[in-house]
């Protein structure tokens, strides 16, 4: 394949945009890295209703799809923000401050409602638990610890680039031919050990959490996330589209980029809860 210099600009500059307002989002402190996915799973959500109205070749009505946003807003607000871990939340459940989240929760579910008068717009409601409440526990793990989701997220990154490279250079089995052909067994196993490699690594540099817990939040960024990016696919593929969308030049839309974070975010909030503590960090 010959060299394109313009896309690879194209693609390079926006990559290297999206990581900038990525990191800062994350990094500066919890309100921002609420806002940063809210704005997420709003776009998101938006291109979950596209591949729908692909794949049932259905055209929603624009109060519809207003109705699942709402929807959608209120869910990520109320469980994003529901003190499920004392040391993350300065409030109780019934105290003042959780009134104006228990009203977000019913003009949800009265959106919901809206929704389901219409049959063929039963199936948006979906979104909300594929795309919005994932992204609200993943906002939990930033409240609990800025190490939790961080480590997650660069997990995520390097078994994908480790994936790409070792399929490319040693894959030989399909890993879900029919899914994304180019996916190789040996190229998952490869991402897979390199993640706990890295692992290994920060809990040396980072060791705010045991070993085990890195290793087991860096299986889950891998094959939870190796899971959630093949789900994805299957949606494209039977949407019929190449990618979700394209806000990102080049790298498709928001769920090509999010989608091992949205499917693996909700394992590592049941494991984060469980099993490790809540600590400060900060650069």
């Amino acid at each position: 394949m010959a060299f394109d210099q313009k896309t690879f600009w194209i693609r390079a500059t926006s990559a290297i945009l999206f990581a900038g307002v990525m990191f800062a989002g994350i990094v500066y402190n919890s309100w921002s890295f609420f806002a940063l996915f809210a704005l997420v799973q709003f776009l998101g959500l938006q291109e979950y209703v596209k591949l729908l109205q692909h794949i049932f070749k259905v055209r929603y009505r624009q109060k519809d799809k207003f109705a699942l946003y709402i929807a959608g807003w209120c869910a990520y607000t109320f469980v994003a923000l529901l003190p499920v871990k004392a040391c993350a939340f300065s409030y109780g459940l019934f105290e003042l401050p959780m009134l104006f989240y228990f009203l977000g929760i019913l003009l949800g579910m009265s959106a919901m409602l809206f929704i389901s008068q219409d049959k063929k717009a039963r199936f948006l409601l979906s979104g909300i638990g594929y795309v919005a409440i994932p992204l609200a526990l993943l906002h939990h793990l930033r409240l609990q610890s800025l190490m939790i989701p961080l480590f997650l997220i660069f997990t995520i990154w390097i078994n994908d680039t480790m994936a790409y490279l070792g399929g490319s250079f040693f894959g030989k089995g399909p890993l879900a031919i029919t899914i994304s052909p180019k996916k190789t067994i040996e190229g998952t196993m490869i991402g897979v050990l390199f993640t706990l490699i890295f692992a290994f690594i920060w809990s040396r540099q980072f060791p705010f959490y045991r070993l085990v817990d890195y290793s087991v939040l860096a299986l889950i960024g891998s094959i939870i996330g190796t899971a959630g990016d093949l789900i994805e696919s299957q949606l494209k593929r039977w949407a019929g589209v190449k990618d979700s969308g394209n806000i990102l030049p080049g790298h498709g839309g928001v769920l090509d980029r999010f989608d091992s974070l949205i499917f693996s975010s909700s394992f590592a909030f049941v494991y984060a809860i469980l099993f490790m503590d809540c600590q400060a960090f900060s650069f």
